[in-house]
């Protein structure tokens, strides 16, 4: 049996996987993705995912999922929901099974809703799963609510409704190595202006460097003191000299230190660092 999983999945948070894993149950599962975001291709302001498109197709077949089909939603965006579940989940995918969170919507409009689904799956003979919401401090996970919490620094309440540690990657590059004058030699990566950025500030981190992972410190901002006029994430890490420019790290929030903020010398800027180190360190 072909059973296909529904929904935007941006994050693959805990809500998610609840659909996911009813979908990985069966013989040959199927998460439909869209290639471009409907809000972006419909005109609505645009929002920042939470994964890069390949770290999200990669947590959803961690939930066991076969495989991720793309579909152009300019192309579908004005089948009606019933077309939809004809032509593309019946015809293009072939779906025996069905499986889609609470408060799934589809077709022009957003007119079709769990209610509907539940009706054309009667009608054709397919099987519907439906989850219901998981929650965390009394109300339903969501992407939003996790890009709310990671905009305002709460990275460990984030953390709890993803099921797993915040993170994104990106190359090395070389900085000003001003940090290696401190003393404290940091990894530079830009940060995509296509995904959620996280509050400026310091943080507790988890990197990982090809097969190694490694504890640090990193701070995420423009770096006032110094200055810099790019958004970016510095990060130190501890117990580790080696150069990797040009390699992809994997940067995993942990804990919120403080804001980012400007201090009146390097001197300070120093002793702030040895101080936020010293509270990484406790919270690792």
């Amino acid at each position: 049996m072909t059973s296909v999983a529904l929904g935007n999945f941006d994050g693959v948070h805990s809500g998610h996987r609840a659909v996911l894993q009813n979908a990985a149950r069966f013989e040959q599962s199927v998460c439909l993705l869209f290639r471009t975001h409907p809000a972006r291709v419909l005109g609505a302001p645009a929002f920042a995912a939470i994964l890069s498109r390949e770290a999200n197709e990669a947590k959803i077949l961690e939930c066991g999922i076969g495989r991720c089909a793309y579909l152009d939603f300019e192309e579908i965006k004005d089948f009606s929901p019933e077309q939809f579940f004809e032509k593309i989940l019946i015809g293009t995918l072939g779906a025996d099974v069905i499986c889609c969170g609470y408060n799934y919507s589809f077709g022009k409009d957003r007119r079709g809703n769990v209610a509907l689904l539940r009706e054309l799956c009667a009608r054709h003979g397919k099987q519907l799963l439906v989850s219901e919401p998981v929650n965390y401090a009394g109300a339903p996970v969501s992407s939003s609510r996790i890009r709310a919490c990671l905009q305002r620094g709460e990275v460990e309440q984030a953390n709890a409704m993803l099921g797993y540690n915040f993170f994104y990657e990106g190359e090395v590059v070389s900085g000003k190595r001003l940090g290696r004058e401190l003393g404290f030699p940091t990894l530079n990566q830009y940060l995509s202006k296509h995904l959620v950025q996280p509050r400026a500030g310091v943080y507790a981190a988890s990197v990982r460097i090809g097969a190694n992972t490694y504890r640090g410190l990193t701070n995420i901002g423009d770096n006032p003191t110094i200055g810099s006029d790019n958004f970016r994430s510095e990060t130190y890490v501890f117990d580790f000299d080696k150069e990797v420019y040009g390699q992809t790290a994997r940067i995993e929030l942990l804990h919120f230190i403080r804001p980012e903020q400007t201090f009146e010398s390097i001197g300070a800027l120093r002793a702030q660092v040895l101080q936020d180190i010293e509270r990484a360190k406790e919270n690792v």
